[in-house]
């Protein structure tokens, strides 16, 4: 299928359409770059899910409209050959080859042609008949032209002695007439008054269902907004604070804070001694959070009540403090000086893990000898997984985070560590790499879906998985392709 521009900016310009479908927009990375008045950055895709075609508005203000209405936000509609999009100020065309100049200027019509007009009934008649004439002067011309004409050509075709021809009989009906008329015009008034009776009763009908209907609407809305609202509850979100102040044998303070909020985790850390102060953030993806929220939910620290207020010791002063909530629960524990609950250990050792595992920072203060340590280890072993990215699929993007702690871990030092400058020049080639990777991949997945090649493309859409993280926006990309492929496998299988 092809995209047909017939006027605004693009006019005369067309562009070829292949599955999954092509976005539309003001920004450049769309597939159709539209630079006109009304047109959003991310504004509609057009897309297929191997049977269709649909056109999707992205939930933009000025809306797309398809053959002239605009269709409703975020839902689908269906596509069709000689289909009219309009966008802003420009026109396109979906169809298979390029649209005549009688097609362009004579558009798709909106709904089917009506059906032919039936009969007026003896009801339509009473109505018309008691309405009073309209004012317009084409249409009273128009009537009255054609009474006199002919009132004319009968005065003109008959001779005078044959204008009173049948004078008696007229007269000597005209009792039976008056009584035809006036029974016509009470068959008529009836009918007039059943007309109306039954407008009226069809009119109460249909406000009391429209009535009934929007209840119902809002009934069910309320209820799966009750039902999503208590199935997903509020996100996790956590603060760990704890400081040491030493007074003696050397005085030194030492703060670390971890704090994670919308799937964004950000640690500080400060050590006055070693003259060390950074602050680093991890992106984490859902699974990871889940499962630190299952973690923290055996543990027993949302009933864990406040405790006592202790007094410094003379050599040092400790403080902690953890904030936890999750769905519809929270907790908030502050220790100065006084031991730790059973619970706030459980949960505290819980974020220590979860920092030191998951995100490769160490929950303690390091000394600036076992920063560099850190460092360069992180850096050979980054340099391992770069030198053999082609061994894995995933060594490129472990490679990447690797440097990456680094740099984190060998920035403080002056002058810069050759591993340090080296670490940042392969973290940045690493990540274009991988950039063109996934853009091979990708590519060959189109390939092979034009060519009904499901399986092959699925393969690809693996790749793109295997090579990235879970968090990504590819690897949740690849994901939904994949399942959109499956379905294609299976209903191509049942076909053999």
């Amino acid at each position: 299928m092809k995209l047909f521009f017939i006027d605004g900016r693009k006019n005369g310009e067309e562009m070829s359409i292949s599955p999954p479908g092509v976005s539309i927009g003001r920004e450049l990375d769309n597939d159709v770059v539209l630079q006109e008045e009304g047109s959003s950055r991310y504004h509609a895709k057009i897309e297929t899910d191997g049977t269709e075609w649909k056109l999707k508005d992205l939930g933009t203000t000025n809306g797309t409209k398809l053959n002239g209405e605009k269709i409703p936000p975020d839902e689908p509609s269906p596509l069709k050959k000689g289909d009219r999009i309009a966008i802003g100020k420009q026109t396109m065309v979906f169809a298979e080859t390029k649209p005549s100049d009688s097609e362009i200027a004579a558009p798709p019509p909106l709904s089917p042609p009506a059906a032919a007009a039936a009969p007026p009934s003896p009801i339509a008649e009473t109505v018309r008949s008691a309405e009073p004439v309209a004012d317009s002067a084409e249409g009273s011309a128009s009537t009255f032209s054609n009474f006199f004409e002919k009132k004319d050509d009968s005065n003109q075709n008959s001779k005078p002695a044959d204008s009173f021809a049948n004078t008696d009989d007229f007269f000597g009906n005209t009792a039976q007439n008056m009584q035809n008329q006036q029974s016509e015009e009470t068959k008529k008034h009836h009918a007039g008054i059943l007309f109306y009776v039954g407008v009226l009763a069809t009119a109460v009908i249909l406000v009391s269902l429209f009535i009934a209907f929007e209840n119902s609407k809002k009934k069910t809305t309320d209820a799966k907004h009750e039902t999503t609202k208590k199935r997903i509850g509020a996100p996790l979100l956590v603060r760990y604070e704890k400081q040491v102040t030493t007074i003696s044998p050397r005085y030194n303070i030492f703060r670390y804070v971890l704090e994670i909020k919308n799937g964004k985790v950000t640690i500080t850390r400060d050590d006055l001694r070693a003259h060390l102060k950074d602050k680093l953030s991890r992106s984490v993806s859902e699974d990871q959070l889940d499962d630190l929220e299952d973690a923290l939910k055996e543990t027993d620290f949302m009933i864990t009540e406040q405790p006592q207020r202790g007094t410094a010791r003379a050599t040092e002063d400790r403080f902690q403090k953890l904030s936890i909530a999750y769905g519809q629960e929270m907790n908030n524990i502050t220790i100065e000086n006084t031991t730790l609950p059973l619970s706030f250990v459980e949960a505290s050792n819980v974020l220590d893990d979860f920092s030191r595992n998951v995100l490769d920072i160490p929950p303690v203060s390091l000394t600036p000898e076992e920063m560099k340590k850190e460092g360069l280890t992180a850096y050979r072993k980054g340099k391992q997984l770069f030198d053999n990215y082609q061994a894995k699929p995933e060594n490129l993007n472990e490679s990447i985070k690797r440097f990456q702690i680094a740099i984190e871990n060998l920035k403080s030092f002056s002058p810069p560590l050759k591993e340090y400058e080296s670490a940042i020049t392969l973290r940045d080639k690493a990540n274009q790499m991988l950039k063109e990777l996934i853009r091979k991949h990708s590519n060959k997945a189109r390939r092979h879906y034009r060519m009904k090649e499901y399986r092959d493309a699925k393969n690809e859409f693996l790749s793109i998985m295997e090579a990235t993280d879970s968090n990504s926006k590819q690897y949740k990309s690849a994901k939904k392709y994949i399942i959109q492929l499956e379905k294609d496998i299976k209903r191509q299988r049942k076909k053999r």
